[in-house]
C-alpha cells in the first residue's frame, strides 16, 4: 500500500518470520493517540503483516485490547495472526486510558474513582465512559474504511475482555466476531474478599439487562478457567448464557485446569492464579482447537464487508449505544474471587 513502515531492530524485521518458504512481510502502517475531554491519552499502533499471496484478498482488521498488566500486544503477534488465517493482516493495538482530568482511572471504556475502588471493586461501582467508547469505535470504523476490511475482528483478554464487551455493546455494526479471554462484566455473582452481596450480583444483573441485547447481535467467544481466581468463571458463564438466552451466537470454551496457568511454564516464579492462559489460547499451537479453528467458522459464515462499510448482517441493523435500549428481562488488574476454583 506504499504506507507501511517497517520496524526496525532485530525483533521485528521487515520480513521477520519465514512460513512455508514465504517471507511474512510486518510492520507499523499507523500510529498515533486518542485523546478526549473525560479520559487521558489512548495511544494506539496500527500493525500490517502479509505475504505477496495474501494481499490479493481484502484484509482482516483484529482490534486487541489488553489487561491491565499492560502487556504490549507485539510485532510478532500479528505475525501468528497471519499464519492463522493466511491472508493480511491488520492489528490494530490500543492502550488503555491514562487516568482523565476528572480522576477516574480506567478499564478501557469504564472509568472509576479512588473512593468506588475501595477493596479493588472499581469494576463493579464505576462507570461507563461514553466519551472513550466513540472514540475508539469511531478509530475502527475509520481504520476498517481505510484498509478495506473484509472482517473485523475484536480481541480482549482479561480487563481487555471487559473492555471487548463494553465495545460490542456500544456499536455491535462495527464487529463480525467478538472474543473475550479471561474476561469479566460490571459487577460480580462471586462473594467474599469484601465484596458486598446481594449488591454486586445486582450491578451483574443490570449490566446483563442493559448490553446482553446489543451483544447478541454478534457472534461472540468466551474462553475462560473454571479455576481462574482473578476473573470469576462463574460470571462469564452468567454474560455467556445470558447471551445465548436472547438467540445471540455465543459460545463459552472452557480452558482445562492443568492448562489455566500455562503461561508461566518454564518460568521461575510460576502462577497459581488460574489466570494465565493468554498463549495457550491465542498464539501457542493449542489456540487452533481453542479458538482460530472455531474463529474460522464464524467468520466463513458472515456476509464480506464491501471495502470497510458498515456489517451487513444482524449486526449492522443494531443502532450505536448513543440510541436508548430498553432493558430486557491480577493479570486484568480484578481483585481475587472466591469459590472459583474447581469443584
Amino acid at each position: 500500500r506504499g504506507w507501511l513502515v517497517p520496524v526496525a531492530g532485530p525483533p521485528a524485521r521487515a520480513f521477520a518470520a519465514m512460513v512455508g518458504g514465504a517471507g511474512v512481510g510486518a510492520g507499523i502502517a499507523k500510529s498515533g493517540k486518542l485523546t478526549g475531554s473525560t479520559f487521558g491519552e489512548s495511544p494506539y499502533v496500527l500493525y500490517e503483516a502479509s505475504t505477496p499471496e495474501a494481499e490479493a484478498e481484502s484484509p482482516y482488521l483484529f482490534v486487541f485490547l489488553h489487561g491491565l498488566d499492560g502487556y504490549e500486544f507485539p510485532l510478532e503477534d500479528a505475525q501468528h495472526l497471519q499464519r492463522r488465517f493466511q491472508r493480511q493482516v491488520f492489528c490494530l493495538a490500543p492502550r488503555n486510558p491514562e487516568r482523565g482530568s476528572e480522576g477516574h482511572s480506567f478499564i478501557w471504556g469504564f472509568g472509576y474513582t479512588k473512593p468506588q475502588n475501595r477493596n479493588a471493586l472499581g469494576y463493579c461501582f464505576g462507570e461507563i465512559n461514553a466519551e472513550y467508547n466513540e472514540s475508539l469505535c469511531a478509530l475502527i470504523r475509520q481504520t476498517s474504511a481505510d484498509i478495506g476490511a473484509e472482517k473485523v475482528i475484536l480481541y480482549g483478554y482479561s480487563a481487555g475482555g471487559f473492555g471487548a464487551f463494553l465495545l460490542g455493546s456500544h456499536d455491535p455494526s462495527l464487529f463480525d466476531a467478538i472474543v473475550s479471554v479471561a474476561g469479566h462484566g460490571q459487577g460480580t455473582l462471586e462473594a467474599g474478599y469484601g465484596i458486598p452481596q446481594p449488591e454486586c450480583s445486582t450491578i451483574l444483573e443490570g449490566f446483563l439487562q442493559e448490553h446482553v441485547p446489543r451483544l447478541a447481535t454478534v457472534p461472540i467467544i468466551v474462553i475462560h478457567a473454571r479455576n481462574d481466581s482473578v476473573s470469576s468463571f462463574k460470571d462469564a458463564e452468567a454474560i455467556a448464557q445470558a447471551i445465548q438466552e436472547q438467540g445471540g451466537p455465543c459460545e463459552l470454551v472452557e480452558v482445562p485446569d492443568d492448562k489455566a496457568n500455562s503461561d508461566a511454564a518454564g518460568k521461575k516464579k510460576k502462577s497459581k492464579s488460574g489466570h494465565s492462559y493468554y498463549f495457550y489460547s491465542l498464539l501457542h499451537d493449542s489456540s487452533e482447537e481453542v479458538l482460530h479453528g472455531r474463529l474460522r467458522e464464524v467468520l466463513a459464515g458472515a456476509p464480506a464487508r464491501g471495502g470497510g462499510g458498515g456489517g451487513t448482517g444482524a449486526a449492522a441493523r443494531v443502532a450505536p449505544a448513543s440510541a436508548p435500549v430498553a432493558a430486557r428481562g491480577a493479570k486484568g488488574g480484578n481483585p481475587p474471587v472466591a469459590g472459583a476454583s474447581a469443584p
